[in-house]
């Protein structure tokens, strides 16, 4: 033992970090101990390192996983404190699909009508009019899970399709046939459109469809998870019942945005019905 050095109980004290914990992180290579008695094997610690090792114990405090503070305690305090903040912004986005997820399993698995949702200031609802349009689409049956990948490979697909035919000519849209989940498989049609309806000489799915009145909601990344996404389209049936509208058209996801570089509270996509009017609601 050096002149200075603490040994490991007395650097568990004054660190607020177990013993059990600071035998782990020298494994780890997260704090090694500033010398090692060769005979007896005992640990000893330097005063220098209590900062580091008290900096540890509160990033354990808030649950900041151990490779996240290699990366931390590794850097100039700027870079640090950067990246402590990325960490969090990220932790709360967490938080909140997660929140979601709890009232989703309240509200539509468990029938807790008290979790469900109970107000339009959630989820608010517009109304527009919308012209004929036709599409190039992709069609198929999958479960809810298997749709991030459908839509990502048939939008590519259809991207290039529609470049034989003069472009894509608005956003893409997945419209759904029934019911997507763990247990039903649609179908659901990926939809681009164009301006040609030649596109079906050319051997590719077209659809016309004519102009109709639509209600919608924007949506954010969080907002867009499996399975929470579907109490979205619980609470749009609600909305249009309740304003005296009746569905006229297939349910849709309209995509603002490329999903894969979305942020968290991004606004990425649109939750959709064609309706008409049949009780006079008020827009």
């Amino acid at each position: 033992m050096k002149q200075g050095d603490l040994s490991i109980s007395a650097f568990s004290r004054r660190s607020m970090l177990s013993v059990k914990a600071l035998r782990l992180y020298d494994e780890m290579g997260l704090l090694r101990p500033q010398h090692v008695d060769p005979s007896s094997k005992y640990r000893y610690y330097s005063e220098s390192q209590l900062e580091t090792a008290r900096l540890i114990s509160l990033l354990r405090k808030l649950d900041v996983p151990l490779a996240e503070i290699a990366i931390i305690i590794a850097q100039a305090p700027a870079d640090a404190s950067t990246s402590l903040a990325d960490w969090w912004q990220d932790e709360l986005a967490r938080m909140t699909v997660r929140a979601d997820l709890f009232q989703y399993i309240r509200g539509s698995v468990l029938g807790d009508e008290q979790a469900g949702i109970s107000s339009g200031e959630r989820y608010p609802v517009q109304v527009r009019d919308v012209p004929s349009q036709t599409y190039l689409y992709r069609t198929h049956h999958l479960h809810g899970p298997e749709l991030p990948a459908f839509i990502a490979e048939s939008t590519a697909y259809l991207v290039n399709r529609a470049d034989h035919y003069g472009g894509a000519r608005g956003l893409v849209s997945v419209m759904f046939h029934g019911q997507v989940d763990l247990d039903s498989d649609g179908p659901v049609d990926v939809c681009l459109p164009v301006v040609l309806e030649s596109a079906a000489e050319g051997g590719d799915l077209v659809r016309t469809e004519s102009a109709h009145m639509q209600v919608y909601t924007v949506l954010r990344e969080h907002q867009m998870v499996f399975p929470q996404i579907l109490q979205v389209y619980q609470w749009m049936r609600r909305w249009i019942d309740s304003r005296g509208y009746e569905i006229s058209g297939l349910p849709r996801e309209i995509h603002l945005t490329d999903f894969a570089t979305a942020r968290p509270d991004d606004l990425i996509c649109e939750v959709a019905y064609p309706v008409h009017v049949t009780k006079g609601p008020t827009r």
